[in-house]
């Protein structure tokens, strides 16, 4: 038999948006409703499938492709340092400044015609997420541009 329940030794990492490919080891969350997934995000809010999550309860969250669909990125950056333990991490890996208005050309096509999502946010401009989370209180370890990428690690 499974058990569902995470032990107080298992460390708890989060993929937000990665609907049904979680990065190895990590459970899942999403606005969406979708029923694989193992949490929601809705009111600012986490949820497990019974309960909303405990404060200080995340050891590391990773967002891919995600920051730039955050209409208030502020808000998210805050409920994050929430529910991370202390010294837990958040890795972001989204496009960097120079690819950026291609990333939103290519969010518009997609997202607009191909499948239609008017729903989904996406950020005119680039936003400085790391120089933001700084005013949170967030350490920011390490940035690295690979290709169009950049990735960020953020610490409480």
């Amino acid at each position: 038999m499974k058990r569902s329940r995470i032990s107080s030794t298992q460390n708890l990492c989060i993929d937000i948006g990665s609907g049904y490919n979680p990065a190895k080891g990590f459970k899942t969350a999403d606005i969406t409703e979708f029923p694989n997934l193992d949490y929601i995000i809705k009111n600012n809010k986490i949820y497990s499938k019974t309960s909303e999550l405990k404060v200080n309860s995340v050891d590391k969250f990773r967002l891919r492709n995600v920051v730039h669909h955050i209409k208030d990125l502020n808000q998210l950056l805050v409920n994050l340092f929430k529910y991370l333990k202390p010294n837990g991490t958040i890795e972001i890996i989204d496009c960097n400044k120079k690819h950026y208005s291609a990333n939103v050309c290519l969010d518009n096509l997609w997202y607009r015609y191909v499948i239609p999502r008017k729903e989904i946010f996406i950020a005119d401009a680039y936003r400085d997420y790391a120089k933001l989370a700084k005013t949170i209180g967030f350490n920011v370890l390490k940035q690295n541009t690979i290709n169009e990428k950049e990735i960020t690690i953020l610490q409480k």
